[in-house]
């Protein structure tokens, strides 16, 4: 059997076990319940009604009293004219107050009666008959007390209202006896009748410890039996997992040789199986590794001897570069003197073709000297590398507008900036020179013609990737110019006339590529120009 066999095996005893145990209770509590509730609500009924009886003798019982006092009070010959008038409006209030309390109480004992009734019709195993027999007669008893008692007062209120006859204290005496007794036996059969509420309250809760103990026996049987099997079913597991658990700890440690043996039919067994087909992996694995790792340590060896070689390389080549610089910038030197020489002491005596010429040598020599020092830049910025951070470019921005305000103002340059420029992973530095350069090649590409230059630098978020802009409304560059100018020394055809190099935005396309970014324009002759370019928003 497999463990899924067996867990639904257990499953499936501890349900029955359970089902049955409902089952009993159930049908315990359903033995009693319809006869318990319908004895309880005849209890509380019947309570009610002989409680209600019982208020009202009570006040009864207190409106003979006032009855009494009017009575004794009307006895007497100097009662004043406006007293004697308002006892007998008091009379007739108590009258009508005895009226009404016994229509209610005789209300109250006919409930009471058909309850009793019922209760004779239908017997109970909760109540004795006898019991019922008993209040019975105590009720009926009580009625014709009830209906003599009201009677007698009745008649007493008759006597006294009309002032005919003379009121004999002794019949007072005699009736306020009679309300007395009365009210001793509605109370005695109040009593019996609540007897009867805790005779039943007794019966439910006998009912309830036997429904309590059927259900207890159940359960415990259930719980022995649903233990043995679990323990039946956790030793099918437990053991052959231990042993899978102690090959395993094994094969942590680095025994590889680890087996397991056959131990069960079940899923067990088929991982154990899996087990030992995974361990000869492993072996088969890690022999592969150690070759690798052999021929990754030669590897790493012989990258560390290039990684040495490239670093003597860029020393020397650092050390050429400043040496070629040098060595050029030196004739370049004297190129320049002498050509100030020749503008200082030969410039006035020379034709226009002469002062051309040295006008030449002199713009030659300073624009060789301009390249020279965006080849040095150039090659500064290929190889610093900075570490990246999170930077606001809207600092960046702030910083390079600063750095050209100057020029802005001399060419009343407009200069519109996002509201909301992004905080990105980047080489803060270098992302200063890309918008120093774009910005300073917008003003200087949009000066000089009929309308103030107009540039606008811009953000587009595209998921993972950061997309700015900077827009202006300068000269524009024609389709076949707009990969050349990021050539080094490479420049348009509509920006000839304009200063310098050409160089920078060479140095921007080796940034931006550096942050695994692209950069283009979109543009037309005359109507302005709009650089792009992006940065990697999963740059470390």
């Amino acid at each position: 059997m497999n463990i899924a066999n067996k867990i639904a095996f257990l499953v499936s005893i501890l349900l029955i076990g359970m089902a049955v145990n409902n089952i009993v209770g159930l049908h315990q509590i359903a033995a009693v319940k319809g006869e318990l509730y319908s004895v309880t609500q005849r209890d509380m009924l019947l309570t009610e009604a002989i409680t209600d009886l019982h208020l009202k003798q009570l006040k009864k019982g207190i409106l003979f009293e006032r009855l009494l006092r009017i009575a004794e009070e009307l006895g007497f010959e100097d009662v004043p004219p406006a007293r004697r008038i308002y006892l007998m409006d008091q009379l007739k209030v108590t009258r009508k107050g005895f009226d009404k309390l016994a229509k209610e109480g005789a209300l109250a004992i006919i409930s009471a009666k058909k309850i009793l009734k019922e209760a004779m019709r239908k017997p109970s195993k909760f109540i004795p008959q006898e019991d019922v027999r008993k209040a019975s007669e105590r009720l009926a008893n009580i009625e014709e007390a009830h209906i003599r008692y009201d009677k007698n007062v009745q008649t007493l209120l008759t006597q006294i209202q009309k002032e005919k006859v003379e009121v004999s204290f002794a019949e007072l005496s005699r009736t306020g006896s009679d309300e007395r007794k009365l009210t001793l036996a509605v109370e005695d059969l109040l009593a019996q009748v609540r007897g009867f509420t805790r005779i039943s309250l007794s019966a439910a809760q006998e009912a309830q410890n036997i429904a309590r103990k059927i259900l207890l026996y159940s359960l415990y049987i259930s719980i022995f039996l649903g233990a043995l099997l679990a323990l039946w079913i956790i030793r099918g597991i437990a053991l052959p997992l231990n042993r899978l658990v102690v090959a395993t700890q094994k094969i942590g440690a680095g025994d590889l040789s680890a087996r397991i043996g056959e131990i069960s039919r079940d899923e067990i067994g088929h991982l154990s199986e899996a087990f030992n087909l995974m361990a000869e992996q492993l072996a088969a694995a890690k022999k592969e590794l150690e070759e690798k790792n052999t021929a990754l340590a030669e590897s790493l060896e012989l990258t560390h001897r290039q990684k040495k070689d490239l670093e003597k390389v860029n020393r020397e080549l650092d050390g050429f570069v400043a040496t070629l610089s040098h060595d050029i910038r030196a004739p370049l030197t004297g190129i320049t003197g002498y050509g100030t020489v020749l503008q200082k002491e030969y410039y006035a005596k020379l034709d226009k073709r002469g002062q051309r010429s040295i006008d030449g040598i002199r713009k030659g020599a300073e624009r060789m000297n301009a390249m020279l020092h965006d080849l040095l830049e150039l090659t500064k910025i290929s190889r610093a590398k900075n570490p990246y951070t999170k930077v606001d470019i809207n600092d960046v921005v702030d910083e390079v507008c600063d750095r050209l305000e100057y020029k802005i103002e001399q060419n009343g340059a407009e200069v519109k900036v996002a509201d909301e420029l992004p905080v990105v992973r980047c080489d803060k530095i270098k992302m200063g020179v890309v918008f120093f350069n774009l910005l300073n090649n917008a003003i200087k590409f949009s000066s000089g013609g009929s309308e103030a230059p107009q540039i606008e630098i811009g953000y587009i978020k595209e998921g993972d990737v950061h997309r700015f802009f900077v827009k202006d409304n300068g000269v524009g560059i024609a389709p076949e110019d707009q990969e050349k100018i990021f050539e080094m020394f490479q420049r348009a055809e509509t920006a000839q006339k304009y200063e310098g190099t050409g160089a920078g935005l060479s140095f921007v396309r080796e940034i931006v590529r550096e942050h695994k970014g692209t950069i283009w324009v979109e543009s037309e002759p005359g109507r302005g120009a709009c650089f792009y370019f992006t940065i990697s928003g999963q740059l470390t």
